[in-house]
């Protein structure tokens, strides 16, 4: 059930913020907004307002934003096909750019409350660590005598010593002394682990929220990038793609473990969405995007219904691209 509920949550939250991205440039503009919905399928309420019908729907997983113009010629002046190419290229790219603040955002705030701790995540093979029977999980507690309580101060307490080490780790409600000698790896001290991040509130610092929210964001988004490189390229196999079955699954999974990561989640997937709607694939708001810019750099605009053809080639191919990455994922879980 948690499943279920955080994934109607998730999805619901990274498409709405996309749709109202363009929703709100297209208001700006003067565009005219025909709908906007908030979930799919039969209505449940709807109310006009200013010449937009904004609804709720049945079932929700997601939302839309109708703009008039947007698919069709129309003799509106107000319509998205009788704007100025820059007008049109901002609403298209609007959804896009909504995702990648609302992530920058979510980064941004949970570094600001976030903290290495004691508490070990991971051991690199034939460590320090690993050689002396520390184990992924435990907790250090003390380094030689001193209480440790902060994973940064633990971190500048091993590159500062000197000599062998006495660490004390809680493990099972039980502490246990190893001794570690550490290796020295370009001038510096290191037993060879990872430590966990926490979050917590009373370890608000909004300054290192914005500098590591913002190495996070960029990071991530680099990474996607990378890895998209690598798929054009066959450097990577299509195995390492996962359609909405898998998503789902890892949202079930980042829900059991807690909220900090089923908002780091949420903030990963759209950043995910972001790229990927910028590619230059048509149906995509990016394949829409190089229509403008082609109209833009030769003064020409293409016929909505050349276009249209595009867009829907574009769309068979996303499509089918979907069902088999579904039917993959669906494959794994069995």
């Amino acid at each position: 059930m948690i499943t279920i509920i955080s994934s109607i949550i998730i999805f619901l939250l990274v498409i709405l913020i996309h749709e109202f991205g363009h929703f709100i440039v297209a208001k700006l503009n003067g565009v005219s907004v025909l709908e906007f919905s908030i979930g799919m399928g039969p209505k449940l309420f709807q109310k006009e307002s200013n010449g937009t019908l904004y609804s709720v729907r049945l079932f929700p997983v997601g939302g839309y934003c109708q703009l008039e113009g947007e698919d069709e010629d129309s003799e509106n002046p107000g319509s998205l096909t009788n704007q100025p190419p820059f007008v049109r290229l901002k609403v298209i790219l609007a959804g896009a750019i909504m995702n990648f603040l609302l992530a920058f955002i979510l980064l941004i705030l949970l570094m600001s409350t976030s903290r290495v701790s004691t508490q070990v995540s991971s051991i690199l093979e034939n460590s320090p660590a690993y050689s002396s029977g520390i184990k992924t999980g435990d907790t250090i507690t003390s380094v030689n005598g001193k209480s440790v309580d902060n994973g940064e101060d633990l971190i500048k307490i091993i590159k500062n010593s000197t000599g062998d080490l006495d660490i004390a780790v809680k493990r099972n409600d039980e502490i246990k002394n190893f001794k570690v000698t550490p290796n020295i790896e370009n001038n510096t001290r290191k037993i060879g682990v990872n430590f966990t991040e926490e979050y917590k509130l009373k370890n608000f610092n909004i300054l290192n929220g914005i500098k590591n929210g913002t190495t996070t964001f960029l990071n991530l988004t680099g990474m996607l990038y990378k890895f998209l490189g690598m798929l054009i390229t066959g450097k990577l196999g299509f195995g390492g793609v996962s359609g909405p079955v898998g998503v789902i699954k890892e949202i079930g999974s980042a829900a059991r473990v807690g909220i900090s990561n089923l908002l780091f989640l949420l903030a990963y997937i759209n950043i995910n969405l972001g790229v990927f709607n910028l590619l230059p694939i048509p149906a995509l708001d990016g394949g829409r995007a190089v229509f403008i810019l082609i109209e833009m750099i030769s003064g020409k605009k293409i016929s909505s219904e050349k276009e249209g053809y595009v867009h829907l080639v574009g769309l068979i191919f996303l499509l089918g691209l979907i069902a088999i990455v579904t039917i993959k994922d669906i494959i794994k879980l069995f």
